[in-house]
């Protein structure tokens, strides 16, 4: 599994959540550039499209206590994650399965 520095699994994540309901905006993709950097964003992407659905669950249960230990950064990172969600001034059903399902895994 790649080693993710914090901002690049911030990226990997956010665009995780962004695809949950099969489409990046370009108003989820500049709120995600303006969180993490683009540099953490073209390297997020680029891993994206290489790995299975199955590979990026695992990719973030392997850096997930490694970047969020405890439960107040996890509750912030849910925060941070639901505006990623409604950065398009939509909250689809699939957007709200990823956010429990995210919810879970965190």
């Amino acid at each position: 599994m790649e080693a993710l520095e914090r901002n690049e699994f911030l990226a990997f994540l956010f665009l995780y959540a962004a695809a949950a309901d099969l489409v990046l905006t370009q108003s989820e993709l500049e709120l995600i550039s303006e969180k993490v950097g683009m540099e953490n964003l073209k390297k997020a992407k680029s891993i994206h499209e290489t790995l299975s659905d199955y590979e990026q669950i695992q990719l973030i249960m392997a850096h997930k206590e490694e970047h969020y230990p405890n439960e107040e950064q996890k509750a912030s990172l849910l925060e941070e994650l639901r505006k990623i969600f409604l950065a398009d001034n939509k909250f689809s059903v699939q957007e709200q399965n990823m956010m429990r399902s995210l919810n879970k895994l965190m």
